[in-house]
């Protein structure tokens, strides 16, 4: 049997034996050894490098560039790249997750982050066991003039995660799938493996007992920017209405077929990059057309794995009896603090040019976000005069559309 050593052992439990010791054997005296060793660890005195804080982003979606500790209790970090790919534009610094070891208690920890991508000012996350987050408060939080984001908190344990915006790992989602693996009204699949040969699930979602050709097709898929979370948890309220007994549930799952991909970029979230695959491709603007074939719908093979992937299995729908209704892309935003949830629509009305088709879907697209701000005591962005022809000329998901 192996024996603790002195070096792994917390100072509060090393003292504990120490008098315990004393105690039992009623020593009058200790050593002088002991004596010294207990007058060090009662003053609070570090034994060993164990004691140290430290900051670190070496666990699932953890992410830091450089690390520098200014004293005791004020330490600066700054955002890198993603893949720590000095190519990519500066303003994609944005997504950062730490872990806090032997954080100071006695008095406040200041944490300055510096070199952000976007310039605006936010609250972080923060939690004590990774699981259960709250915000700091607004008054431990300041942004200098020079886009520096300094955090002061008096923590009340030693171990601390902290974070840009409430993470949403890989082992999260597949703690959320076993849950919901037992409904009758999940079918859960994978469609294809990410570049480094993770598993890309899709989740199909619908009342089996009703046959297809009564339904209509809704596809969704989310995360291809690794760091925008928001959109995991959108899909959780989503999928746990429509899996509870609502009627409004039942209703929906009689006549439509939800086909959702969770977790498009799943190497991207494994590693913290905010926006990009493991080999720093965007996966949202390359849905590039291949010029070898007079079918439209064929991408290039030379894609990432990713992008072929969600492309083949929207493919293998559009012959079935369900036809397709709605595509939605989820994406979250850095962005202004008071700017609500919002949606891109395209094209626009007949009476600023476009044509019947475009201004059709324009006014499709209207009426959905309408029917969503309804919902939401219209906290949703004000709808734009007109979303313009952009995305067309572009290879985004909803160009190939």
């Amino acid at each position: 049997m192996s024996h603790p050593t002195l070096d792994s052992l917390p100072n509060v439990f090393i003292q504990t034996k120490i008098l315990k010791y004393a105690m039992q054997r009623r020593i009058k005296k200790l050593c002088p050894l002991m004596l010294i060793l207990a007058i060090l660890i009662g003053s609070g005195c570090q034994l060993n490098r164990q004691q140290e804080t430290t900051i670190s982003s070496d666990f699932e979606s953890g992410s830091i560039g450089e690390i520098s500790k200014i004293d005791a209790y004020h330490w600066e970090i700054s955002l890198r790249n993603d893949n720590d790919d000095e190519s990519l534009p500066p303003w994609w610094r944005t997504w950062w997750y730490i872990r806090i070891d032997n954080a100071p208690i006695d008095a406040a920890m200041k944490i300055t982050l510096k070199a952000r991508g976007w310039p605006y000012y936010y609250i972080p996350v923060y939690s004590y066991d990774g699981q259960n987050w709250q915000r700091l408060l607004e008054a431990e939080v300041i942004q200098t003039a020079d886009n520096q984001l300094i955090m002061t908190k008096r923590f009340e344990h030693r171990r601390i995660w902290m974070a840009r915006f409430y993470p949403y790992t890989v082992s999260k989602f597949k703690s959320y799938m076993d849950r919901i693996s037992t409904s009758p009204r999940v079918f859960s699949e994978i469609i294809g493996q990410s570049t480094l040969k993770n598993p890309i699930h899709m989740l199909t979602i619908t009342d089996f007992s009703v046959p297809e050709h009564r339904k209509n097709r809704i596809w969704i898929h989310a995360r291809t920017h690794p760091a925008e979370t928001g959109s995991s948890f959108l899909l959780e309220g989503l999928i746990d209405f429509l899996l509870s007994e609502s009627a409004d549930a039942h209703t929906a799952l009689s006549k439509l077929v939800f086909n959702i991909v969770p977790m498009h970029n799943i190497d991207g979230i494994i590693v913290g990059n905010y926006r990009t695959n493991t080999d720093s491709m965007n996966l949202e603007g390359i849905w590039l057309p291949d010029p070898n074939s007079s079918n439209p719908m064929d991408l290039r093979p030379d894609l990432p794995s990713e992008v072929l992937v969600l492309n083949r299995a929207i493919r293998s729908f559009i012959e079935t009896d369900a036809p397709f209704t709605m595509a939605l892309n989820l994406h979250s935003s850095n962005s202004e603090p008071d700017t609500a949830a919002f949606f891109y629509p395209h094209f626009g009305p007949r009476e600023l040019g476009y044509e019947a088709n475009e201004a059709a879907l324009w006014e499709d697209q209207v009426s959905f976000i309408k029917d969503v701000a309804s919902y939401y005591q219209n906290r949703i962005e004000e709808i734009p005069a007109e979303g313009g022809r952009y995305f067309a000329s572009r290879y985004y998901p909803e160009s190939w559309w």
